[in-house]
């Protein structure tokens, strides 16, 4: 499973969409907003919206640090608005989470005015990788496929699909940094292989496959208590000492 150190659980109990008290009737998708409020970060955001008389919710705030997670994911929140062309809300279907923005930028007509993205691409970059983090472990949890179409969109795709109200978020700022929704879902896609890989990581590739097959006859290669070589992971010093000795006793 995607592992969410960053995770933090504050849940927004006296906000007006808690009461409301309704579940997610399924779990089709996930709906990626932008704030649009320069420099107020993760943590901020959620103890805003955490009182009486706010009737917009999301499940979760990102920044560059961390994911506060405000609802249970199979909640209904208040994140999409209406569509007045279909009369349809992503909240009935879609879990919704925003991306919080740095600071030294201002809006005009929904897009960004004066934002550096030479100066916050380190910011963006790890909000952005929260992100994906963040994706991957919700399609993991709900057997989601990323690139499935209406699966993953950003608001302005959801207002084009007449399951949103019209946003430009979030391609007012991901182009600033060579992103679209098609990178963002193939950067979680390709997470979840990773994941699965190392997760259950037995099959080699081909041209290692004579030489896994004599490591494992010979007890060079052991793997985990649970059977699992981790072929494709990282191997430290430790497990390379390990395994030099092995060879070592094998033909010593």
């Amino acid at each position: 499973m995607i592992k969410l150190n960053n995770l933090v659980v504050e849940m927004q109990t006296q906000n007006e969409c808690w009461k409301d008290g309704r579940m997610l009737p399924s779990v089709e998708g996930i709906l990626v907003h932008a704030t649009a409020t320069p420099g107020v970060n993760a943590r901020t955001f959620s103890k805003r919206w955490n009182r009486p008389g706010i009737e917009k919710a999301v499940h979760a705030f990102i920044d560059d640090i961390e994911i506060i997670q405000n609802y249970p994911w199979d909640k209904r929140t208040w994140h999409s608005g209406y569509n007045p062309n279909t009369g349809k809300r992503a909240n009935d279907t879609h879990i919704g989470f925003e991306i919080c923005e740095p600071p030294g930028h201002t809006y005009n007509g929904g897009q960004m005015v004066n934002y550096n993205p030479i100066k916050y691409a380190s910011y963006f970059n790890m909000a952005y990788n929260n992100a994906i983090k963040l994706c991957a472990y919700i399609c993991q949890m709900f057997s989601l496929d990323p690139l499935k179409p209406g699966v993953i969109i950003d608001h302005t795709e959801g207002y084009k699909l007449g399951v949103a109200s019209n946003h430009s978020d979030v391609m007012h700022w991901f182009p600033y940094h060579g992103k679209n929704m098609d990178i963002f879902r193939k950067d979680v896609a390709d997470l979840l292989e990773k994941e699965k890989k190392e997760t259950n990581d037995n099959t080699p590739d081909n041209y290692a496959k004579e030489a896994i097959d004599w490591a494992v006859a010979n007890n060079v290669l052991k793997g985990d208590l649970s059977g699992n070589y981790m072929l494709h992971s990282n191997i430290t010093r430790q497990d390379a000492i390990v395994l030099m000795k092995r060879v070592y006793d094998l033909i010593k």
